[in-house]
C-alpha cells in the first residue's frame, strides 16, 4: 500500500509518501515552498499544480492529510482550509481513500504520547523509516500522517474510509 501524508500550509507544504510492502518504508518527502508574494489565487494554483504532480508521481491508494489546528488569526485557517480542498478534491477525483488525522492523533499514533515534540516525531518518524538524515519539519509531520494513517488502517477499513 502507498499512501501520502500532507502537512498542509500557504506559503509551503510537506509531503512524505511511505510504502508498506514489504514492510514499511519511504519512498519520498519533501516540502514545497511557494512565493509568499504571490496573491492568493496563485498561491492556490501553484498548491494544486504540485500536489497533482506528487499524486501523479507516486499513485497513493491513500493520503492522510493533518487537520489545521492553530492559525494566528481565522483569515489564515480559512485559506489553507481552502488549499487543504483543493488537495482533497484532486484525491477523491482520483478515486483514492482520504483521511483527515488531528495533530494530537497523529502524535499518539506515532509516539505513544499526544503531546509529543516536534523533535520526539521527527526522531520516530526517522526512527520508523529508517532515515538517516534530518528531515525538514513539514516533511517530516507528512511522514507522520502517513505512518498515522498506516497505523490506523484497520479502523480506517471498518468505517469504510478503505
Amino acid at each position: 500500500m502507498v499512501i501520502l501524508g500532507i502537512d498542509p500550509g500557504l506559503n509551503h507544504f510537506g509531503f512524505g509518501v511511505i510504502e508498506s510492502v514489504p514492510s514499511l518504508r519511504a519512498k519520498a518527502w519533501g516540502e514545497i515552498l511557494i512565493n509568499a508574494k504571490f496573491s492568493f489565487e496563485e498561491k492556490i494554483a501553484v498548491i494544486a499544480k504540485k500536489f497533482e504532480e506528487i499524486f501523479e508521481c507516486h499513485q497513493p491508494e491513500a493520503v492522510a492529510i493533518e487537520k489545521i489546528y492553530l492559525a494566528k488569526n481565522t483569515q489564515i485557517a480559512l485559506n489553507i482550509g481552502i488549499a487543504t480542498g483543493v488537495m482533497a478534491g484532486t484525491v477523491l477525483a482520483r478515486g483514492a481513500t482520504i483521511a483527515f488525522l488531528a495533530p494530537g492523533e497523529i502524535k499518539k499514533l506515532v509516539s505513544g504520547s499526544g503531546s509529543a515534540t516536534k523533535d520526539q516525531i521527527g526522531f520516530m518518524v526517522q526512527t520508523l523509516l529508517g532515515i538517516k538524515e534530518s528531515l525538514p519539519w513539514d516533511a517530516s509531520d507528512a511522514l507522520a500522517a502517513a505512518i498515522g494513517y498506516y497505523m490506523n488502517r484497520d479502523f480506517y477499513e471498518r468505517i469504510g474510509l478503505r
